[in-house]
């Protein structure tokens, strides 16, 4: 749990960095359904263990705000 900044960024540029898909090479997410309410973007996520071979879903809540000089 934080605070995440993105000068110069507008609304739809955090919401799709917040959504895009993610790998490593043990590991890799992605989020299967998202929706915004307000200034709230909720989302479905689904993480993957490659090693394990396991998969975890959450439901993840981002509470987004516009700060003056931040986006």
């Amino acid at each position: 749990m934080g605070w995440l900044f993105t000068q110069g960024a507008t609304r739809s540029d955090v919401i799709a960095d917040r959504i895009r898909p993610w790998e490593t090479d043990t590991h890799a997410g992605r989020t299967l359904q998202h929706c915004t309410k307000g200034n709230v973007l909720w989302t479905v996520r689904e993480n993957i263990d490659k090693n394990a071979e396991t998969v975890e879903r959450y439901i993840g809540c981002d509470l987004l705000q516009r700060q003056q000089g931040y986006g």
